[in-house]
């Protein structure tokens, strides 16, 4: 392991010798950067810079090297902290997989600064380090390792509530691969993955995490994480395995001749649904409100699909299925994909049921998402726009698939 010690340094040691030696029980080597402040007018010695000078002159076998040793003004704090940086900044660029930070001794503003732009400006593990002193002797020192790892997670998770998955899970790769930090980064790729409708990639982790959760329903950061993944984890393994058939368009015809194929597209075909759903209300939280309507068109567009499904049709390929394409074969001539419209004009045309408010909410929906400058128009989606977008779009799935009873619904929210 590589590593680094930070120490701020006064009138005295300040600890930062046994700091040291406590450190060296856990490392083979260790690279020192020494910050001294600086004797204020009338002050009287001994100046911190000579104790700076000592503890480099203390003989660890060679196993620590001092690599900088910088005065920093002790009782300026903007000062301090413009010094600090600079020193960790050195400390950054050396990609050093884990850091100690001496908070033991100087002055309040160095050791505050060094401390801050530490916790703040490394990507690698912080450790805090503090040697209690009793006169001129070392007490006890505490090693506290956890305070940078927990802020890390609470920080990971914050951003996982806002909608933004991708970024949670970039900022919880950061975290060590022990206890519950990697849980909370396994589980956040996981959903990163699954919010990316990437079930088959996500699947794994979230059932492997699954087992772990109830040991962190209690805990203060992480329970809200351990009920999503929990809640997901049953579902994770039939949606990607649906998600599977549904793209088997070679293999339709035996799967959509099986007695049971209708229950289990429409089983597997309710979650899709109802993901997709909670996948556009995250953009609309987020504040993607362009990318809600694409969601919540999707969703609108996976039920009539799923209904599809049911009776045999793919709608990528309607001929695929040869038997159930002769029963719609009038109505539909299958020689292209049915897309949303199409699909639902099917369905209505075998006797689905649409109400005059249905067929108005798919066409608002439509407009909707037409009219979006990501698909073929220049209107940039408000947030009144988009709320009422998945609102149509949820009344339009659970009227499609209205013979799914409303408690059968799951609950695919990601609650943190």
């Amino acid at each position: 392991m590589k590593a680094a010690g930070l120490f701020g340094l006064g009138q005295t040691p300040g600890g930062c010798l046994a700091a040291i030696q406590e450190i060296l029980k856990d490392v083979e080597a260790l690279d020192v950067y020494l910050l001294h402040g600086v004797l204020a007018p009338g002050q009287t010695p001994p100046d911190p810079s000579d104790i700076a000078r000592q503890i480099q002159q203390k003989d660890f076998k060679s196993r620590v090297c001092y690599r900088s040793c910088a005065p920093i003004d002790t009782f300026d704090l903007s000062s301090a902290y413009s010094t600090a940086r600079e020193t960790v900044d050195k400390i950054a660029k050396e990609e050093y997989d884990r850091v100690y930070v001496g908070i033991t001794g100087g002055a309040n503003p160095m050791i505050a600064s060094t401390f801050h732009c530490a916790m703040t400006y490394l990507a690698t593990e912080v450790v805090p380090i503090y040697a209690q002193g009793k006169g001129q002797e070392t007490e006890r020192t505490y090693v506290a390792p956890d305070i940078r790892l927990a802020v890390l997670a609470e920080e990971a998770v914050r951003t996982a509530r806002s909608g933004q998955l991708r970024l949670a899970a970039q900022l919880a790769n950061r975290l060590p691969k022990t206890r519950e930090w990697s849980f909370a980064r396994s589980c956040l790729a996981a959903l990163a993955a699954w919010d990316d409708f990437d079930y088959a990639k996500a699947s794994h982790d979230l059932q492997h995490q699954g087992r772990h959760c109830a040991e962190y329903r209690s805990h203060p950061c992480l329970s809200g994480l351990a009920d999503t993944v929990d809640r997901l984890a049953a579902v994770a393994g039939p949606m990607a395995r649906i998600t599977k058939a549904f793209r088997d368009i070679e293999g339709f015809k035996k799967r959509a001749s099986e007695q049971e194929w209708p229950a289990t597209a429409r089983s597997g075909g309710v979650l899709l649904v109802a993901d997709t759903i909670e996948n556009a209300k995250r953009r609309l939280h987020e504040g993607r409100y362009t990318d809600s309507v694409l969601r919540a068109y999707r969703a609108a567009e996976c039920a009539v699909q799923v209904r599809l499904f049911e009776i045999g049709i793919h709608p990528s390929e309607p001929r695929a299925y040869g038997e159930a394409f002769a029963k719609v074969s009038e109505k539909v001539n299958g020689e292209g994909p049915l897309a949303f419209r199409a699909g639902l004009d099917l369905l209505k045309s075998i006797g689905v049921e649409c109400e005059r408010k249905i067929v108005d909410y798919v066409y608002d929906l439509c407009q909707s998402r037409n009219n979006s400058y990501l698909e073929h128009g220049y209107v940039r989606v408000e947030k009144n726009s988009a709320e009422r977008c998945v609102s149509h779009c949820e009344t339009i799935c659970q009227h499609l698939l209205n013979h799914v009873p409303p408690d059968r619904w799951p609950d695919l929210s990601m609650r943190f």
